[in-house]
């Protein structure tokens, strides 16, 4: 009787050990899933590139697109309070 309760205990101890090593495989899965952020392309069929220009300046420059320059965008600040 008493070998039968140790047989027990040591199967109810072991589901608990997998379950904790599931629950810490979870938690890591999570911590650092498949991170794809830095994927490249390995097929080498030499596919074409296309950039797109606005026409206006050189390069990257869009030129002078007649727009406001600066932060200042016309924003009014709050009403101060009145006592």
């Amino acid at each position: 009787m008493i070998l039968h309760l140790r047989e027990e205990e040591k199967q109810f101890q072991l589901q608990i050990l997998t379950e904790m090593i599931q629950i810490l495989l979870m938690l890591l899965g999570l911590a650092f899933g498949n991170n794809n952020g830095n994927a490249t392309c390995d097929n080498n069929n030499g596919g074409t590139v296309t950039t797109q220009d606005s026409g206006g300046g050189t390069g990257f420059d869009p030129g002078d697109t007649g727009g406001p320059v600066g932060g200042n965008s016309g924003q009014l600040p709050p009403p101060t309070p009145r006592p």
